[in-house]
């Protein structure tokens, strides 16, 4: 909300800029507030993210209740983005993160303050209470002590805080968002609406307000009755904030609402006398008008209510939501989140008699001003993503003692495999805390010729898990040799089979030996008539081999010697060709390699591809 007294101490100067997309070009005496001034609210925004970002941070705080290590702060759309660890005031690292074991939190700053209260300040702000009386607030411009208020009460209001025990060396967060709301007609808008009648009935259940206001410093809860008018006044305060950043399908797992105090009379201290957090509908997320009066929830969305006699005017006063209130925070695209105060006696509609005196229940909070202060209405919201989706589960290089374990998720996670020889039964296990969307664990000391049951489990960055059904492999007997494809080969036009070698089906074999040859290759093309043909090569010419194949086509026959090639085995234009190999092959007194060839039968542009997931095997039988 736009301050409705500013007096500026400073001799107004020119603003010289350059503004590219959202990024202002400060000369060396402007300050934060001369580069924003005639700005709109996301302009604002962004340049007062882009300024913060530009402090150096290189050293620990030391705040009342905490020590903050920034460890880099980046300017995002809209604000800015401090990495910072945490030591509580008795020097016991803290854990963010569901399970504490984050290290480093993330914390996202939207619409961050530049002010602070300073009565040596520059910036005067002044407001009157319910009873005509005038209020003052100073403040300086300095947002690196801005930036470390935020980060220091946000910490405060944080639920997911826990000692070090189970924290990860570097681990990174990604958990804490806070909101500020715009100054003035702005989304998001801030602000209160009244109601003043003789009676308490007409001015309770109005549809419409005597009047409202959004470009004040202070936002007003209030019930009150004058004497000499005999009129009930009734102020409902609307806090509106932008969480449009929260993803649509993460799960809001906390949030608190805080209202620094600006002033607080409590004449009647009853058990009304306390200001209650409701959900608001106002019609505009830019304006507050007198059709908003009756657009206030009955139904308290905090855990507890905060009592005029403790109604704070030199700290927040915090609401923290309750399971009903969390539902009120708005996510994804367009996502708002509509707050309202309420003193007690408006919300269950309960008026006290009135006396021979102006009898006033009141608490007043700091509005948001156009530059930000430290003191504007706050929303931290501890939010976590969805818990990742798992794909692609397969083994490569299974040796007789060892195998590789690839999967892939569709955010970045960790990586574990649970393993063991009995279905169901994982005995073993194996990980890391590397964050990534492609995922391999190598498995070793695994006995040869034995079945292995496993499951894979990835979590992210918040510990939400997921889970994989069982897979299997068993390990190879001794003698045997397998090759797998890791990665999709593609190749178009050729034709001929031996200019064409597959990367990576390719065995050694070794001297005088009689291996039994198997295997399966997938091939895929996205012409509407594709083919394939398929041949082996082998390093030496003293071999006997005798290796048949049969395709989903239908098409099978029998590879008798290095260089022959198959017949066409037809591709589906939709799916794949599943081409099954089985035979033998016995080499001599010479080792030799057994390479695996394919091309297109007939040219075509469109590719032609053999899928991951393929694979030889080679067993000696004597």
């Amino acid at each position: 909300m736009f301050k409705s007294i500013v007096v500026f101490l400073l001799l107004t100067v020119m603003i010289i800029g350059v503004t590219v997309t959202h990024v202002v070009q400060a000369t060396s005496n402007q300050t934060i507030e001369e580069m924003i001034a005639g700005k709109y609210i996301t302009e604002k925004a962004n340049i007062k993210g882009q300024e913060i970002a530009r402090l150096v941070y290189n050293k620990k705080y030391i705040r009342k209740e905490y020590e903050i290590e920034i460890i880099e702060v980046k300017e995002i759309e809209g604000g800015v983005a401090v990495f910072a660890r945490v030591w509580n005031s008795d020097g016991a690292h803290i854990g963010f993160g569901k399970d504490g074991s984050v290290d480093i939190e993330r914390f996202r700053i939207f619409n961050p303050p530049i002010l602070v209260e300073d009565p040596q300040g520059t910036y005067i702000r002044e407001w009157l209470d319910g009873t005509g009386k005038v209020y003052q607030r100073i403040y300086r411009e300095d947002p690196e002590e801005a930036l470390l208020q935020v980060l220091e009460h946000t910490i405060y209001v944080k639920k997911q805080v826990f000692d070090g025990t189970n924290i990860i060396h570097g681990k990174i967060g990604n958990t804490t968002s806070v909101f500020f709301p715009a100054a003035g007609a702005n989304d998001p808008v801030d602000g209160y609406t009244i109601q003043n009648n003789e009676t308490w009935t007409t001015a309770h259940d109005a549809a419409d307000g005597s009047s409202a206001d959004d470009t004040g410093v202070a936002v007003e809860q209030l019930v009150q009755h004058i004497v000499s008018t005999n009129l009930w006044h009734i102020k409902r305060g609307l806090y509106l904030f932008d969480t449009s950043t929260i993803d649509a399908g993460d799960s809001i797992d906390s949030a608190t609402f805080s209202a620094y105090g600006a002033t607080q009379n409590d004449t009647i201290n009853d058990a009304n006398s306390f200001l209650a957090l409701v959900q608001s509908s106002p019609a505009s997320n830019t304006s507050i008008t007198t059709a908003d009066y009756d657009q206030f929830g009955t139904t308290t969305g905090g855990t507890a209510n905060v009592d005029l006699t403790t109604w704070s005017t030199s700290a927040y006063n915090d609401f923290t939501l309750n399971p009903t209130g969390l539902t009120w925070i708005g996510k994804g695209i367009d996502g708002r989140t509509r707050l309202g105060l309420r003193e007690g006696h408006d919300l269950n509609n309960s008026p006290w008699t009135p006396g021979g005196s102006n009898e006033f229940e009141e608490g007043q909070a700091i509005a948001a001003d156009n530059i930000g202060t430290s003191q504007d209405p706050k929303l931290v919201v501890e939010h976590s993503g969805p818990a990742p989706i798992i794909s692609n589960i397969h083994e490569i290089a299974v040796t007789e003692t060892s195998a590789t374990i690839k999967w892939d998720t569709d955010i970045s996670s960790d990586s574990k495999v649970s393993y063991g020889i009995s279905a169901g039964n994982y005995t073993n296990s194996t990980s890391t805390v590397i964050y990534a969307t492609n995922h391999s664990i190598y498995l070793t000391n695994l006995d040869n010729a034995t079945n292995y049951y496993y499951i894979v489990v990835s979590a992210n960055t918040e510990g939400k898990v997921s889970t994989s059904t069982e897979q299997s492999f068993a390990t190879l007997t001794p003698g045997t040799l397998i090759a797998y494809k890791n990665s999709n080969q593609s190749i178009a036009t050729t034709t001929d089979v031996f200019a064409n070698e597959d990367s990576e089906l390719v065995l050694a074999l070794s001297t005088s030996t009689t291996y039994a040859i198997s295997g399966t290759i997938f091939a895929t093309s996205t012409h509407t008539l594709p083919d394939i043909k398929i041949g082996f090569a082998t390093s030496s010419a003293w071999v006997t081999m005798d290796i048949g194949y049969i395709a989903s086509d239908g098409t099978g026959g029998w590879l008798e010697y290095s260089g022959q090639e198959s017949a066409k085995i037809d591709v589906p234009s939709t799916g794949a060709s599943i081409i099954q190999i089985t035979g033998t092959l016995k080499t001599t007194s010479m080792s030799t390699v057994l390479r695996l060839h394919w091309a297109q039968n007939a040219s075509r542009s469109e590719n032609i591809t053999v899928k991951r997931g393929s694979y030889l095997r080679a067993e000696a039988v004597q």
